[in-house]
C-alpha cells in the first residue's frame, strides 16, 4: 500500500544521499555511479542516464555489465531506440564473454540475454518494423530459456505480422501456430494462449 511505497522511497532517498558521499570520497569509483543511476531511473532519468554514462566511461568492461543494461532500458523509456539497441548489443557481449570464461560446462540461463535479446525484439517489431530483426532476437532468447513464455508469444506474434504486412508464406503462419503451442504446453490453464493460436488456424 500508500506506506510501503512511501516507505521504498524514502530508502531510496537515503541509499541515494550514501551514493552520493561514496561519490564525493572516490569521484573514480564506478560501482557507485553504476548503484545511484539505477536508483534514479525512474525518479530522474535525466540524472540516471548521466550517472549510468559516466560509470561505463569509468568501467565499460565485464565487472560492469549491468550499466549498459540501465542504461539500454532507460534510452528505451526516452524513445531513444538506436542507442538502446547499441547498449542492449554491448551488454550481450559482455555477457557471452563472461560465460565463456566462466564456464566449463553449459552455462546457466542467462537474465541478462534474455532481458536484452526481448527488449532488441520490442524495438524491431514497434519501432523499426523490422519484423525479421524481431524473430531472430526473440529466437535467441528462447534459444537461452526455452521456458520464457512472453518470448515465444512475441515471436509468434512477428510471424503474423510478417505473414499479414509483409506477404509471408502460409509457412509464417505454421511457426505462429507452433509458438502458441509451445505456449500452450507451458501453461494449459491460460485461455488466452488457446484463443490467439485459433485465430491463425
Amino acid at each position: 500500500g500508500r506506506g510501503i511505497s512511501m516507505g521504498k522511497l524514502l530508502r531510496d532517498d537515503e541509499a541515494v544521499r550514501e551514493l552520493c558521499q561514496a561519490i564525493h570520497l572516490d569521484p573514480t569509483g564506478a560501482e557507485a555511479f553504476f548503484h545511484r543511476g539505477s536508483l534514479l531511473r525512474t525518479l530522474a532519468p535525466k540524472r540516471s542516464l548521466v550517472d549510468l554514462s559516466i560509470s561505463l566511461l569509468l568501467d565499460s568492461s565485464e565487472t560492469n555489465l549491468h550499466a549498459f543494461v540501465h542504461r539500454g532500458m532507460l534510452y528505451l523509456e526516452t524513445k531513444r531506440y538506436e542507442e538502446a539497441l547499441t547498449d542492449f548489443e554491448h551488454a550481450l557481449e559482455l555477457d557471452a564473454r563472461i560465460r565463456r570464461t566462466q564456464y566449463d560446462v553449459p552455462a546457466p540461463v542467462s537474465k541478462v540475454a534474455v532481458l536484452a535479446f526481448c527488449q532488441m525484439g520490442y524495438i524491431h517489431v514497434h519501432h523499426t518494423k523490422n519484423y525479421m530483426a524481431a524473430i531472430r532476437s526473440y529466437g535467441e532468447a528462447i534459444k537461452e530459456d526455452p521456458t520464457y513464455v512472453q518470448a515465444l508469444l512475441s515471436r509468434a506474434e512477428c510471424y503474423f505480422r510478417v505473414h499479414r504486412d509483409c506477404g509471408g508464406s502460409e509457412a509464417c503462419l505454421d511457426m505462429g501456430v507452433r509458438d502458441y503451442g509451445a505456449a500452450i504446453r507451458l501453461y494449459p490453464d491460460r485461455s488466452e494462449y488457446f484463443i490467439l493460436r485459433g485465430k491463425l488456424l
